[in-house]
């Protein structure tokens, strides 16, 4: 007899909240990663086991759980400041979000397509990091002057 899995599905908002309640209480979490801005390294679909985000210090080049603008996103730590991430997709170089410290809400620890084991590393060549890192630097220029002047 063949079982069928059941899948259940709701609002990211929601579902997400109650996986932060799981990581408070110091559980590791298994969801479904969503969208595509993480590609290549992580595709729609792929699984990524969360771990509480304050455990182990957060460094440039990890992939975080964060709250962004009353939403919540998953992308690798491009740049830090001493009260800021600056997360941006691997797949999505021109798009940098700044988030708080304390919104950080997990770090990805490892992931999985299928029964395969993801290196989460960016396994982009030194210039392609390069030039993430100064699109990152241009990104916080740009937006520090857009909010003092505008």
């Amino acid at each position: 007899m063949e079982q069928t899995k059941k899948k259940i599905v709701c609002k990211n908002d929601h579902f997400l909240k109650n996986v932060e309640v799981a990581l408070e209480l110091g559980k590791k979490v298994k969801i479904a990663v969503r969208g595509n801005s993480m590609n290549p390294v992580l595709n729609d679909g792929d699984i990524v086991i969360l771990e509480k985000g304050q455990q182990l210090p957060i460094e440039k080049g990890d992939i975080i759980l964060a709250k962004y603008e009353e939403k919540y996103v998953l992308h690798r730590v491009v740049w830090i400041s001493s009260d800021f991430f600056y997360l941006a997709g691997d797949g999505n170089k021109l798009q940098v979000e700044k988030v708080r410290k304390d919104n950080a809400i997990a770090t990805v620890g490892s992931a999985f397509r299928g029964e395969l084991c993801l290196p989460l590393s960016f396994s982009g060549s030194r210039l392609q990091l390069f030039k993430r890192s100064v699109l990152g630097a241009c990104w916080y220029l740009n937006y520090s002057i857009k909010k003092k002047f505008l």
